[in-house]
């Protein structure tokens, strides 16, 4: 096995080379998994996996969990969404959490994944979600050549501030409202209310947090960012664009273009923010987002209450329900 560190995506991130992912021992993958936690996105080039192994893999690491399936749980299913998981999950594993994105649909014109078409600005998985998902592991499907996944972290743009703007920024709320044409311009309708629901709207949370592995950084949200916390909007605005024209440049952001070989990204969902700016819509994903709870024996992203005690007690509710 060979490291190296990816260019951009400041002190983070790191490729992972000539590592046969079928035989790796369960050992060496755990020991891979507590330097996932330090680096926060693990690029493995050229990797030779079914679909099987790599649920096996992301099982081995922590509990596969989402919490729109969560909420769709406790609160009824509906007719729609049974037809939106069944065309978008993977289909030949049963009771897999593993999704598809692509833009390919059916014969009758149904969407066969998520994040159905076009660019996907940077953005978080259920950002305005107490007790999102931590993790996101990314594997290359089908047509993935000449596309791209892009990262950016924010915690040595936090670091790089002044002790007293850090003491703001740690104070500050962020009132979240989901806006699709921040995350997806020109998106498929069909999409917009079970994605409304996945990210969450309409919440109040850290913009300060932990990542699981004690990494602290900003949770930007930038599809569900709406305004800080007894702050004008004016000002929230500006702020806003003060950290995007800062975080977003070449020190800290990385656009991992696919080659001919797959590739297995698996990435922080905590303070990182990823994107697609290279697509077409034959490509197809495959997407599991997990826990980290075999890595480590607690974690909490939060420094506030009720945040911390909230976030705990709904982590906890959405690992049993989704086991």
């Amino acid at each position: 096995m060979k490291t190296s560190k990816i260019p951009g995506c400041g002190s983070f991130g790191i490729y992972i080379d000539d590592l046969d992912l079928n035989k790796v021992s369960d050992d060496e993958w755990m020991e891979i998994g507590q330097l996932h936690l330090k680096t926060l996105i693990t690029i493995f080039r050229n990797v030779n996996i079914s679909v099987e192994r790599f649920e096996e893999l992301v099982k081995k690491w922590g509990l596969p969990r989402s919490v729109d399936g969560y909420n769709v749980n406790k609160n009824g299913i509906t007719e729609k969404d049974v037809e939106h998981f069944e065309n978008c999950k993977h289909v030949g594993i049963k009771d897999t959490l593993i999704v598809k994105v692509t833009g390919k649909r059916n014969k009758d014109g149904k969407i066969q994944g998520i994040f159905a078409n076009g660019e996907l600005k940077w953005h978080s998985n259920e950002s305005g979600q107490l007790a999102f998902t931590p993790g996101v592991a990314l594997l290359c499907g089908s047509d993935f050549t000449d596309t791209s996944t892009g990262f950016v972290t924010s915690t040595d743009w936090y670091e790089k501030q002044t002790e007293s703007f850090r003491s703001e920024l740690d104070e500050m709320i962020v009132e979240h409202k989901f806006d699709y044409e921040k995350l997806n311009p020109g998106f498929d309708k069909d999409e917009e209310t079970i994605m409304r629901r996945n990210f969450g709207e309409d919440g109040e949370l850290p913009l300060v947090i932990q990542s699981p592995g004690g990494i602290k950084g900003l949770h930007l949200g930038m599809s569900t960012f709406y305004k800080i916390k007894d702050m004008s909007l004016d000002k929230s605005n500006t702020l806003f664009e003060k950290i995007c024209n800062e975080m977003f440049v070449d020190e800290y952001t990385y656009d991992h273009v696919y080659g001919t070989e797959k590739d297995l990204c698996i990435f922080d969902n905590s303070i990182t923010l990823h994107r697609r700016s290279k697509s077409k819509i034959e490509r197809e994903m495959l997407r599991l987002q997990f826990d980290y709870n075999k890595l480590l024996s607690d974690y909490n992203f939060y420094f506030h209450e009720p945040y911390k005690t909230d976030f705990k007690i709904l982590r906890d509710d959405i690992n049993r329900v989704c086991n």
